[in-house]
Order: C-alpha cells, then structure tokens, then sequence
C-alpha cells in the first residue's frame, strides 16, 4: 500500500504518534512517545490514509527493556 503525505500512525493506546512527514523518497517519519508503563512486546503499526485507505504491518515495533547492569536505576547499553 502507498501512503500519502497526511497519513496517520497507530501503535496502540500507550503510544502516542506525532504528526507524519513524507520525505524525499517516499520516506515516512514520526515522531514517537512511550509511557513509561507501556507494556512490553510487539506492536502492530495501522497506518490510515486521508483517503481513508488503510493497511497495517504486525510486528513493526517492539518495546524491550534494557537491563540496568550496575543497579544504578539508569539504562545502560544505551
């Protein structure tokens, strides 16, 4: 499915989705917000046309928590 400049994204509800942009290329960007207690696990991306043609891609994203390695309450590895 082609997309077109408008488009919206959909993650699920902990995950906010910024406005699209399409660039150069055919390139669709977003900007992304992750609560902090988003579930772990993979994401299906829905993506709606202001057309309102629609299609999604399971598995698009996948929230893992990265270890904190000397117990600091930081993310290391980063």
């Amino acid at each position: 499915m082609a997309f077109s400049a408008g488009a919206v994204l959909n993650l699920s509800p902990d995950i906010t989705v910024g406005a699209t942009t399409l660039e150069a290329g055919g390139r669709l960007t977003a900007p992304l917000t992750i609560a902090p207690g988003a579930s772990l696990g993979a994401r299906t991306l829905t993506l709606t046309n202001p057309d309102g043609r629609s299609g999604s891609l399971p598995a698009a994203l996948e929230i893992v928590k990265k270890q904190d390695a000397n117990n600091d309450c930081m993310i290391d590895g980063v």
